[in-house]
């Protein structure tokens, strides 16, 4: 029914933006399950901040808009080495002994 209707361009309009959102979505798996692993452990729930997930996605999208075939996992790849690198400040900030914060 819909071929017959001129005005009807469903068909044309959500390849495109199913493909970013496809582009998107894949760095918000490394946040969440960080989260879920966190929240198995029992810590208290709390919101993924958007520096966490956003700048992946934004290069997983230009990547995508630049033809690249691989820019989900471009972007899942940056997320994770973002996530890793997150980790291991963390890990270093509460192996330093207490009192010496600024001292050098």
């Amino acid at each position: 029914m819909c071929s017959r209707v001129p005005a009807c361009g469903f068909d044309r309009l959500a390849p495109p933006w199913l493909t970013l959102l496809a582009a998107a979505l894949p760095v918000l798996v490394v946040p969440m399950a960080t989260e879920a692993v966190a929240r198995r452990r029992g810590r208290t729930a709390r919101r993924v901040p958007a520096w966490c997930w956003l700048p992946p996605a934004l290069v997983a999208v230009a990547c995508t808009l630049a033809g690249i075939g691989v820019a989900p996992l471009l972007g899942l790849a940056r997320n994770a080495h973002s996530a890793l690198e997150a980790s291991r400040v963390t890990l270093a900030r509460r192996c330093r002994p207490r009192g010496t914060a600024g001292r050098r």
